[in-house]
C-alpha cells in the first residue's frame, strides 16, 4: 500500500482500492538530500507520457506492470528501466511503444486487474511483470489505505507541515516503518513456516505464493486469449533472493512465459549501486540492467 507521505499522489478507486491521480504534478523532496522526485502523470495516472492508442501495426506494444520499483521511486524518468528498454530497442531498429503502468503500492492482483480492464486499449504484444517481494502479501487484499480528507479543517496545515518539515516526515516515516515491521513480526509468529522478505519486511506464506502464482498463470492465459502471439515475462525486484527466484522460475513454460533472471548482473555491482542514497529502491544502475535484460529477451524472442 502507499505510504502516508505519498498519499497526496493517490485517489481512492472503487475497483483497485487506490490509483494515482491522472494529469497531475508533484515534486517530492527526500528528507536530508538534495534530490527532488518530480512526478507528472498521464491520463491513466501513470508516471509516463500519454500512451498511443491509435492503430499502428508497425510498433511492438510493450506493457510494463509493477509497483514503486517500476514507477521509479528515487530516480528520474530518464534513468528508469523503460527508458533504457526503449533506447536499446530503437538502437536495434525495433519500433516500440513502451507503456510504464507502475503504481506504488499495487500488488500483482491489482496490476492484473488493471491490465485485464485495459487490454483493448493498450493492445500489448508483450507484457512484463516487475514482481516485488511483498506482492503476495498485498494480494491478500486485507489492507486498505486511508486517504487524507481535503475538506478537513486541518488538511491544509498538515499538508504544509508534511511537505516542509523534515523532522515531521522523518517521524512519520519512522512510525510507519515501525508499525509495518511490528505487524510483520506478528504475522511471522502466527505462520511458523512463512517466508520473510527482507527487501519489503513482508511475511509470505505458502498460501500467499500459491494464490499469486495462480493469478499470474491465469492472467497469462487471458492475455494469450486476447493476443495468441503475445509474449510475457516476469522479473524480480530482488533478483538475489533465491527463494523468490525459484517461485518465479516455476512460471516459465519454455514458450511464451519466462522468468528473466538478472541475479548475475545484479550481484556484480556494488551494494551502493543497487539502491538510491535516499531510499531502498533500485538505483539507476539496476534500472539499466533490468531495461537491457528485457530488451535482450525481446530482441531474441519477439515473433516466436
Amino acid at each position: 500500500m502507499p505510504q502516508p507521505i505519498y498519499l497526496d499522489w493517490f485517489t481512492p478507486h472503487s475497483k483497485y482500492g487506490f490509483a494515482m491521480k491522472p494529469l497531475s504534478h508533484q515534486d517530492y523532496p527526500y528528507v536530508g538530500h538534495d534530490f527532488v522526485l518530480s512526478v507528472d502523470t498521464n491520463s491513466y495516472g501513470f508516471r509516463d507520457d500519454e500512451f498511443s492508442i491509435a492503430e499502428d501495426s508497425t510498433k511492438v506494444r510493450i506493457a510494463l506492470l509493477g509497483d514503486s520499483y517500476l514507477f521509479g521511486h528515487g530516480v528520474t524518468v530518464a534513468e528508469r528501466l523503460d527508458t533504457h528498454l526503449a533506447r536499446v530497442l530503437e538502437r536495434e531498429g525495433l519500433s516500440a511503444e513502451v507503456m510504464n503502468c507502475g503504481v506504488p503500492g499495487w500488488g500483482t492482483r491489482t496490476e492484473i486487474l488493471f491490465a485485464l480492464d485495459h487490454l483493448e486499449e493498450l493492445r500489448p504484444d508483450i507484457v512484463v511483470l516487475v514482481f516485488c517481494g511483498n506482492d503476495p502479501s498485498n494480494d491478500r487484499g486485507d489492507v486498505i489505505p486511508r486517504f487524507s480528507d481535503p475538506d478537513h479543517p486541518l488538511y491544509g496545515l498538515k499538508r504544509f507541515v508534511r511537505n516542509h518539515s523534515h523532522v515531521y516526515r522523518l517521524g512519520l516515516k519512522y512510525r510507519t516503518t515501525t508499525r509495518h515491521r511490528r505487524g510483520a513480526r506478528a504475522e511471522l509468529a502466527k505462520h511458523g513456516t512463512a517466508n520473510f522478505d527482507a527487501q519489503t519486511a513482508s511475511v509470505i506464506t505458502d498460501e500467499d505464493w500459491e494464490r499469486t502464482l495462480g493469478m499470474i498463470r491465469a492472467f497469462h492465459e487471458d492475455f494469450l486469449a486476447f493476443n495468441p502471439k503475445g509474449q510475457m515475462a516476469v522479473l524480480a525486484t530482488a533478483p538475489d533472493n533465491d527463494g523468490i527466484g525459484r517461485q518465479l522460475a516455476s512460471l516459465t513454460n519454455g514458450m511464451d512465459l519466462r522468468y528473466l533472471d538478472i541475479k548475475e548482473a545484479f550481484t556484480a555491482i556494488t551494494p551502493e549501486e543497487r539502491r538510491t542514497p535516499w531510499d531502498s529502491h533500485w538505483g539507476p544502475k539496476v534500472h539499466e540492467i533490468a531495461g537491457r535484460a528485457i530488451a535482450a529477451w525481446i530482441l531474441e524472442h519477439h515473433g516466436e
